[in-house]
């Protein structure tokens, strides 16, 4: 415990150190992407159920684990072992995509990338990155499908869903975001 009030202390020095807001938006960033990539495989309440999974995956065909879980992630699984045939490689793998999309969009949208990312790590959204590694994946990647609502590109916003989708289906969800950021309200 006394390391997490460690982090969050970091983290919120990072965040009101402003002269340095960009800059100091790094070192809190490489801290909880090392943490998620190297965490233990009993941290995270279905870290353990991924990991079974992983070794499945790895022993078997592919259209064997279609019905129960989406496309993208069944493919991750077997691109990652059999490249690295290591289950730490899961987690890394999937910590470097989650925070890679997540710290893009942070960069790109907020005027204080520091502070963002202490607000996602005190509201339990590192947590959940840590834990739900299919729905994270499927949220940090139609994240990046929020550029295209911003530019009103359709169809490449529909390829990010789609994409997203492969890892869980509630992405579909996202669908909504198009039309519903360009309502015009009066």
């Amino acid at each position: 415990m006394i390391l997490y009030y460690f982090l969050i202390a970091f983290f919120l020095v990072c965040a009101i150190a402003v002269p340095f807001k960009k800059i100091l938006f790094f070192p809190p960033l490489f801290l909880i992407t090392f943490i998620t990539c190297f965490r233990g495989v009993n941290i995270g309440n279905d870290t353990e159920k991924y990991i079974m999974l992983f070794r499945e995956i790895s022993k078997s065909v592919i259209s064997d684990f279609i019905p129960r879980y989406e496309i993208g992630y069944v493919y991750l699984n077997k691109t990652i072992y059999s490249i690295f045939a290591n289950e730490q490689a899961l987690l890394i793998v999937t910590g470097l995509i989650t925070w890679g999309c997540v710290s893009f969009f942070i960069y790109k949208k907020s005027e204080n990338p520091s502070y963002s990312l202490f607000l996602i790590v005190t509201f339990g959204f590192a947590s959940f990155f840590m834990s739900g590694i299919r729905e994270s994946l499927a949220i940090v990647i139609s994240l990046i499908g929020f550029f295209f609502v911003q530019k009103k590109q359709f169809v490449p916003f529909i390829i990010v869903v789609f994409l997203a989708t492969m890892f869980h289906n509630t992405a579909l969800a996202f669908l909504l975001a198009y039309p519903v950021y360009h309502l015009k309200f009066s």
